[in-house]
């Protein structure tokens, strides 16, 4: 097995080399550096492919070659606990820079990334047992024949996000005892990445309580529709339609704010039930995963407390109730079964009129697993011996 090893020792070579920009390895050193508003930007979390030639096009039949699959944290969190850095703050508004996100300082999961290897026992064998990697935060769990990992996000210091390389070795079957009339045989083998990961928006809002008008005096800003700009996540908020509506139970003194938020998935893969056991279940033939765990988000609004702007108070998502009992979950459910789904969630408390109108920052948090497969076809070749 020393031809395999050396093979993977070039692929790692070959890697770090393709990783080197003028700022050094990995983005350490780098001289240019990223704001909070560009971590939280762009559309991606993980990305991951195979590296080059790896695995090649063809192989013959009983010869061992190596798999490289290299991996990219595009996205604005951590997946699992690659560091002990702490956690970023989503980034600050413009006309609210300051502002309390004590509450929200978690953009990163406990839970760590998993990767399943699928591949045809009939003509491929994989020692997934011997796999090697450029860090110390990617392992393999034998009992579940897959790869667990952690990777750290893009953020101030490395724009570029975190990045890994690991690679195992493989071996074709001879084809003689398998099929013994062909000399050509495809066989396809496929790597399927399972791991949690959050979206974390910040806006600007409105608050009017003068819903009707009636007080004719010049407001500091109008409701109105907003669009978010990307938020360094697969799963977006693409669009927030605001209502300022008076309470049933007080229309005199008090204005409930409510806000129509609309989530899309705008990344290349599924989106899960963000529990532990569902995310590792897609990534496991083991555990199967039911259908109404695909597609699932977990939503959080917050708002700086009208009675104490030092901390924020969460909006009611539960959409179906009007939500008085303050012990109660406030968390929404949205199901992007179609890519694109939306929620209501209101400070059902309310706000009094005497507030007037003011701007406020609205805090989305999206919680979620997200799963995403590539695949390469790989051509084995008999050894002809006439």
């Amino acid at each position: 097995m020393k031809k395999p090893i050396l093979i993977i020792m070039i692929v790692s070579l070959a890697f770090l080399l393709s990783c080197k920009s003028e700022s050094g390895f990995f983005g350490f050193g780098k001289e240019k550096m990223a704001t909070n508003k560009q971590k939280f930007s762009g559309t991606e979390g993980l990305v991951f492919e195979f590296f080059e030639n790896t695995p090649p096009k063809e192989v013959y039949e009983g010869s061992p070659f190596p798999i490289g699959i290299r991996l990219f944290n595009k996205g604005a969190c951590d997946i699992g606990n690659p560091s002990t850095n702490p956690p970023s703050n989503p980034p600050d508004s413009a006309q609210n820079a300051g502002t309390p996100h004590s509450e929200l300082d978690r953009c990163s999961s406990s839970i760590q990334g998993f990767i399943h290897v699928g591949f045809e026992r009939d003509y491929l064998e994989v020692y997934l047992g011997q796999i090697t990697s450029l860090s110390t935060f990617v392992k393999f769990d034998e009992p579940k024949q897959r790869i667990v990992f952690s990777l750290k996000s893009k953020d101030i210091q490395d724009p570029k996000g975190g990045q890994d390389l690991f690679t195992f070795n493989v071996k074709a079957k001879d084809l003689k005892t398998l099929d013994p009339q062909t000399e050509l045989r495809d066989t396809v083998m496929t790597a399927t990445a399972c791991y949690k990961y959050k979206t974390i928006a910040t806006v600007d809002t409105c608050i009017d309580t003068n819903v009707f008008d009636l007080t004719k005096t010049e407001k500091v800003c109008k409701v109105k529709d907003l669009s978010p700009s990307s938020q360094g996540a697969p799963v977006m908020v693409t669009k927030i339609e605001p209502e300022m509506t008076p309470k049933k139970s007080d229309p005199k003194t008090l204005v409930v704010p409510r806000f129509v938020i609309t989530v899309d998935n705008k990344g290349k893969g599924e989106v899960l039930d963000p529990n532990h056991s569902i995310i590792e279940g897609a990534c496991s033939s083991d555990i199967p995963v039911s259908y109404s765990n695909w597609s699932k988000v977990i939503i959080r609004v917050y708002i700086p407390d009208p009675d104490s702007p030092s901390k924020l108070a969460q909006l009611n998502c539960a959409i179906s109730e009007e939500q008085t009992d303050e012990n109660k979950p406030k968390e929404g459910i949205l199901s992007l079964k179609r890519g694109v789904d939306k929620i209501r969630c209101g400070y059902e408390k309310g706000i009094p009129k005497s507030k007037g109108t003011y701007t406020t920052p609205l805090i989305i948090e999206l919680d979620y697993g997200y799963t995403e497969s590539i695949s390469k076809k790989i051509t084995i070749k008999r050894v002809l011996t006439y």
